[in-house]
C-alpha cells in the first residue's frame, strides 16, 4: 500500500527560492508493469513553501524560446478542496512503473500508446508550455529531454509536470486556467523517450529557470494510484517537507545530471 498524504493541509506559495533533488522512496505495486523510461526536460517559474492558508502568488518569468513561461494570479484555497484526477483519460487501462532512473518520477503508459488523450491532473494555472521538440541525441541537453511538455501550478501550490507530448492543446498558454480532467494534449515520445508514455512529476515551483527540480522530487505513483481509484489524495505535505529539507535546490543543479 502506498503512502497517503491527505488531511486539511495548505501551502503558502510566494516568490522565493525553493528546493533541490532527492529520491524519496515509497512502495506500491504497479498495476501496469510497464518498463521504466528515463527522461527529462527544461526551464521554469515560481515559489517556496511554508505553513498557513495557501496564498498562491505567481509572477511572470522569462525563459528561453520556445518555452513559454508566465503567470499572474493569486488564489487562496484549502489544499484538500483542490480537485485532482488521473492524467490519462482512460484511467482504468493505464499502467505505470514505480521505479525511475536517477530521480523520483513516474512513467505512465497506455495500451493505445501515442495519441492517447491526456488531461490536466489538477485545478490550476499553466506555468510553462513547450510545443517544439528541441532534444537531440548528439547534445543530449538535459533541459530538452522532456520534449514537448506542460507544467501546471496547482491551486494547492504544487507543480504538476507532464512531458513527452505528441501534441499539446492549442488553447493552452501561460496564465490560462485549467480544471482537473480538461483535455491538454496527446501522449507521445518527444524528447528522450524510448517509447510512447507520459513522464509525470511533482515538485515545488522555483523562482528561477531550472529543470532539475521540475523533473520530479517525490514519487508520484502512490498519488496516481489513488487518483486512478477516484480518491483526491493531496501531495502537498510531502512536497512541502521536501522543500523544507532542500532550501537551495532551485539554484543547485545535481552534479550527476
Amino acid at each position: 500500500m502506498g503512502v497517503r498524504h491527505a488531511g486539511r493541509t495548505s501551502l503558502l506559495v510566494s516568490i522565493a527560492c525553493c528546493v533541490g533533488l532527492v529520491a524519496c522512496s515509497s512502495s506500491r505495486e504497479s498495476p501496469g508493469g510497464a518498463p521504466s523510461v528515463a527522461n527529462e526536460p527544461s526551464s521554469t517559474v515560481v515559489a517556496s513553501t511554508t505553513t498557513g492558508a495557501p496564498t498562491i502568488t505567481v509572477e511572470p518569468s522569462t525563459t528561453v524560446a520556445p518555452t513559454t513561461t508566465a503567470v499572474a494570479t493569486t488564489t487562496t484555497i484549502d489544499a484538500d478542496l483542490v480537485h485532482r484526477v488521473f492524467p490519462v483519460q482512460d484511467a482504468a487501462t493505464a499502467g505505470w512503473s514505480d521505479t525511475h532512473v536517477g530521480y523520483p518520477a513516474t512513467d505512465v503508459f497506455a495500451p493505445t500508446g501515442c495519441g492517447t488523450t491526456l488531461v490536466a491532473p489538477v485545478d490550476g494555472v499553466v506555468l510553462e508550455i513547450r510545443r517544439d521538440d528541441l532534444w537531440s541525441a548528439e547534445t543530449d541537453d538535459p533541459s530538452a529531454r522532456g520534449g514537448r511538455y506542460l507544467s501546471i501550478l496547482g491551486d494547492d501550490g504544487v507543480r504538476y509536470y507532464m512531458a513527452h507530448f505528441q501534441l499539446l492543446e492549442a488553447a493552452l498558454a501561460p496564465g490560462v486556467r485549467v480544471t482537473a480532467g480538461q483535455f491538454v494534449g496527446q501522449m507521445g515520445r518527444s524528447g528522450r523517450a524510448g517509447a510512447c508514455h507520459l513522464h509525470f512529476a511533482l515538485s515545488p515551483p522555483c523562482p528561477t529557470q531550472e529543470w532539475w527540480v521540475r523533473r520530479g522530487v517525490v514519487w508520484p505513483f502512490p498519488y496516481l494510484a489513488d487518483w486512478q481509484r477516484g480518491l483526491n489524495t493531496s501531495p502537498v505535505d510531502e512536497v512541502r517537507a521536501w522543500a523544507d529539507d532542500h532550501p537551495d535546490a532551485c539554484t543547485s543543479p545535481p552534479a550527476d545530471a
